[in-house]
Parts: structure tokens; C-alpha cells; sequence
């Protein structure tokens, strides 16, 4: 595995290079917050996974249609549809700016690319904790759902060109992504997919994350060490010799200060890691 494409989640190690994208899906009290949150840090400071190697340290973007993120996060926040369809119009730009500017590169893609200097192309991650409350704006449904597509797609382009794309990559938390929240096209470019507390799933949910496998043969979960399913769940990840989605357990994060965190790794972060784009745009 290229150590700056991966990260830890709980029991599973995830590759973002094959899966750029994640869906989470879980009923209220399933940790769904925690798990997003998990995977977003995971991604900014994967770097221990590999001894000796930088992870890949990326650059994270949250919103949340509950804003509760916002009471406990020391960053920007995209609060409203507005601010989300903002966000994800601007990343759109911001990759499309990437591709151009490095599309004579052929054969390499954004994880492989170093520069003369030893840099490299700084990740990405969106972050959307409960999509379908913001879809329930019908002004500016349209537009997320366009914008979003664009930058699930666009990942998948990237084994043309050193491609950008690559660099960013989407986690969405949603209790249940139905046909009518969530259009199948669009859920399908999810490349992982998790279901919390899959015990208390219907058949509709989990056919919606894994549709290539019969309900009827996912597996069951078992409770985790404190005796509930918070913060259990099935995961699948395309790419790889599954049949069937595989048992996760993820860890309590409750108790830790994730501002702080956030602040430590953004401290951390050396620029001249990374090549500079200065026709980057913040949102």
C-alpha cells in the first residue's frame, strides 16, 4: 500500500487510492458524528501506519447539517445548504484548476506526483455530516447534488493524467440514504461504504449501501467490548476480493479533545510539503 493514501479506521485499514470516497449511514445513537469525525482525522495524520512515513497530513473541509460540529470544532463549519452548496461549488473549481494545471503529467496520479523539490499535492477531504437534512432545501438541492457528483466522478478520472482529483476525497454521514434523499447514481460513486448498528438497519438501507450482496447474507454483528452496538458496523470497499461486507468496530472518541487535535496536526503541517497552488480558492 502507498503510505500516503492510507488510513486506520478502527479494525479495518482503508486505501484511498482504490476508495477515494466514504459513505456512512447509521440510525441516530449509532456513533455515525463520531465515526465521520474518526475518519476525518484519521485522514488528516495518517502517518503513523507506516514507520518512518509521512501520511497524507490533508487539508479537511466539515459541514453538518445539525451544526453540532460546530460547537466543538475550532474551524469553519458549513452550517446551511447555502454554505454547503458554496463549499462544494469552490472545491469543484479548485479541482478542475488542479487538472489543468497539472495535466501534461500523463501516467501518474496525485498520490505518486513529487515535484523537483520533494513536494507533493496536498489531499483534500470533504467532510458532510447528515447530507439529507441539507438536501431538504429544494433551492439549493439542485446544486449540491450536481456539485457533489461532479467531485465523486471526478476522483475516478484519475488514473489518466497526474490527476488532482485524486486529491480530494468525500466522507458523507447520512441516517438512511434512500433512492428519494440520496439518487442511486450518486450513492453508487461511494467507493466505501459503512453501515452503523446494521442490527437495526432495514432492508432498504442496507440494500442501498451494498447492493451487490443479498441482505440475507450479511453478516451479524456482534456487540463490542462494552456490550452495545454503538460504533459497530459492516464496511465494504470496492476493489478488493470481498464477497461480503466485513464486520468494524470502531473506537469511542468521545473523551478526546478534538479541537486540540485538529489544532496539533494544522500545526504540524509543514507547507513546504506541498507544492504551491496559487489559484487555490478558500470557501
Amino acid at each position: 500500500m502507498n503510505s500516503k493514501s492510507i488510513i486506520k479506521l478502527g479494525n479495518q485499514i482503508l486505501d484511498w487510492k482504490k476508495s477515494p470516497h466514504l459513505l456512512l449511514s447509521g440510525v441516530t445513537g449509532s456513533a455515525k458524528t463520531s465515526a465521520l469525525l474518526l475518519a476525518s482525522l484519521s485522514s488528516m495524520t495518517s502517518k503513523g501506519i507506516i514507520p518512518g512515513k509521512r501520511g497524507m497530513t490533508a487539508k479537511v473541509y466539515f459541514a453538518d447539517g445539525k451544526g453540532a460540529l460546530r460547537s466543538f470544532l475550532d474551524t469553519k463549519v458549513a452550517v446551511t445548504p447555502a454554505q454547503l452548496a458554496k463549499l462544494l461549488r469552490i472545491s469543484v473549481e479548485n479541482m478542475k484548476a488542479r487538472y489543468q494545471n497539472f495535466n501534461g503529467d500523463f501516467g501518474m496520479d496525485a498520490n505518486d506526483y513529487i515535484d523537483g523539490l520533494g513536494r507533493s499535492i496536498r489531499p483534500v477531504i470533504i467532510s458532510i455530516d447528515e447530507l439529507g437534512i441539507f438536501l431538504n432545501d429544494p433551492k439549493t438541492r439542485g446544486e449540491i447534488l450536481h456539485y457533489l457528483f461532479e467531485l465523486l466522478v471526478g476522483a475516478r478520472q484519475a488514473s489518466i493524467y497526474v490527476s488532482p482529483q485524486l486529491g480530494h476525497k468525500v466522507i458523507v454521514g447520512i441516517q438512511r440514504p434512500s433512492a428519494e434523499i440520496l439518487p442511486r447514481d450518486t450513492s453508487l460513486q461511494f467507493n466505501t461504504r459503512i453501515l452503523l448498528a446494521p442490527n437495526a438497519a432495514d432492508n432498504d438501507t442496507k440494500r442501498m449501501l451494498f447492493p451487490m450482496t443479498d441482505v440475507k447474507a450479511l453478516p451479524i454483528v456482534e456487540a463490542n467490548a462494552e456490550g452495545n452496538a454503538r460504533g459497530t458496523g459492516l464496511i465494504y470497499e470496492e476493489g478488493l476480493d470481498w464477497i461480503v461486507p466485513r464486520p468494524i468496530y470502531l473506537p469511542d472518541i468521545s473523551n478526546l479533545n478534538i479541537p486540540s487535535i485538529v489544532t496539533r496536526i494544522d500545526n504540524e503541517v509543514d507547507p513546504n510539503w506541498f507544492i504551491k497552488e496559487d489559484y487555490w480558492q478558500e470557501p
